[in-house]
């Protein structure tokens, strides 16, 4: 058996996804990729009615559902919302919140208060939000801490806005390796992608007096230039006053 695991595994690093390569200097220069304005329609076209329709199939919701059924609150704040196609999950999945969401992409922002004009969307930075502190029950950062250079702050910033609990979503984690940065080619655009050391990453939440109180992972992938799995993990953190 650990035989055949070590083929399985030797197959799978064979076909590991290619479009990501290591990279160490000249990070800065990702800072406003998301920004690009062909991002949100490329986008679009994946969150459309198919996907929402269709969400008690995805891998990525169903984890998700886990964490969100494990917090107790009634505002909830997403960071990174891009089209706000998480406040129409959150009505399917039966979760009664009061929902806002901001993203640093004026381009996202738009095209979320034109798809859902009920709710409430900011531009703002994660890394410098201009909420008060404890503002909502629920900070979720979705999805995008691994595309922000200034994680550190980032995590910052999700602590101090939250009165009680934060989601850090499809977070990419490493067991093995410390934290690492790497290119990845996505909507036709290179961007920044981080995968984190994940003893590393829980220190840091540590520091920002969040303790993680859940975990899950939706699936791993492998790349060729590591010998260890990535996976996509969720982190559920509490916050500690």
């Amino acid at each position: 058996m650990v035989y055949l695991n070590r083929i399985i595994n030797k197959i799978k690093r064979l076909f590991a996804k290619r479009q990501y390569r290591l990279i160490e200097n000249n990070l800065e220069k990702y800072n406003d990729v998301w920004q690009n304005e062909a991002i949100p329609e490329k986008q679009l076209k994946l969150t459309g009615n198919n996907f929402l329709n269709n969400i008690k199939n995805d891998r990525t919701v169903k984890s998700l559902k886990e964490i969100f059924f494990a917090i107790n609150g009634e505002t909830i704040l997403e960071i990174g919302c891009s089209s706000g196609y998480y406040s129409e999950i959150l009505k399917k999945l039966g979760l009664n919140l009061k929902y806002e969401g901001c993203d640093y992409s004026q381009k996202f922002i738009a095209l979320a208060k034109q798809k859902y004009p009920g709710e409430k969307f900011e531009i703002m930075d994660a890394t410098d939000l201009k909420y008060e502190n404890d503002s909502f029950d629920t900070v979720f950062n979705a999805r995008c801490l691994f595309h922000i250079l200034n994680y550190q702050k980032a995590i910052a910033e999700s602590a101090r806005v939250s009165k009680k609990y934060i989601i850090f979503s499809g977070i990419t984690t490493l067991h093995l390796h410390k934290t690492i940065y790497a290119e990845k080619t996505a909507y036709g655009v290179n961007m920044l992608e981080i995968f984190f050391n994940e003893n590393e990453l829980v220190d840091l939440f540590k520091k920002n007096n969040l303790a993680v109180i859940k975990i899950n992972s939706s699936h791993y992938f492998y790349i060729e230039e590591l010998t260890e799995p990535i996976f996509i993990k969720n982190y559920l953190c509490k916050k500690i006053k």
